[in-house]
């Protein structure tokens, strides 16, 4: 199956909405019933989450408090999958830092059928900074520029 805009679009939609949003099934709308997946750095086990509930049940403590904005979208080489470079940040709800944002940047590698994600594997290192605004930080991310972008990591934060 060729990419196409339908299945780039989902893609974005996938982190900007589904990841980002305050329903622990919102990222669903964008997958296959029996889509699968799998985050390769966060010791969750060998075996990818597989199904809707799976996937929900999974991610329904950041619901409401996770942001995932997209910063770029590849198509891959074959052809039939996206890559999508993303950064992340969540909510701190309790303890000495509550009301700032844990950050970190990865990526996640998509398969699709039908115009939905089928599989997502995810390459991210875990928590690597904390930031007081996610929306000021990634907007100085941005303003950066692709290439110098690529060359900070996850625990930088512009200069006051």
């Amino acid at each position: 199956m060729a990419i196409t805009q339908r299945e780039i679009d989902c893609a974005r939609d996938l982190f900007n909405i589904g990841w980002s949003g305050d329903d622990p099934l919102g990222p669903t709308r964008y997958m296959t019933e029996d889509v699968q997946m799998r985050d390769i750095a966060m010791k969750a086990g060998p075996e990818a989450i597989t199904g809707h509930e799976a996937i929900a049940n999974r991610w329904r403590h950041v619901a409401g408090r996770m942001r995932l904005p997209v910063e770029d979208i590849f198509v891959g080489v074959d052809g039939d999958s996206i890559v999508v470079q993303w950064f992340v940040y969540v909510k701190i709800v309790e303890g000495e830092h509550a009301g700032r944002w844990d950050m970190g940047e990865g990526n996640s590698l998509l398969y699709f059928r039908d115009g939905l994600v089928s599989l997502e594997v995810d390459f991210w290192h875990g928590r690597q900074g904390k930031c007081d605004d996610w929306e000021a930080h990634f907007a100085a991310r941005q303003a950066l520029g692709k290439a110098r972008r690529g060359g900070v990591s996850g625990f930088w934060v512009p200069e006051a």
